[in-house]
């Protein structure tokens, strides 16, 4: 079962800029790879991220930063 990203390609240009084309095509890889990755990182460390994600909007909106911020680096590393 896919996990939902925590940021969409809509936060993303909401928070950062328009997204083009291209773009847009490489936030459905990238977005749901940097939230995996956190996800990752949590469980490592014995947390349920998406229960705490879930249970609190300012964990929620931490972590969806998070996920924006470093989809943001990565298209910069593109460019």
């Amino acid at each position: 079962m896919a996990l939902e990203p925590y940021a969409t390609k809509a936060d993303l240009a909401a928070f950062w800029r328009p997204l083009t084309a291209s773009e847009q095509s490489r936030a459905d890889t990238i977005l749901p790879l940097a939230s995996n990755r956190l996800r990752l990182v949590a469980e490592n460390l014995g947390i349920n991220l998406d229960e705490k994600v879930n249970n609190s909007e300012i964990y929620k909106s931490n972590v969806q930063y998070v996920v924006m911020e470093a989809t943001k680096r990565r298209y910069r590393d593109w460019e």
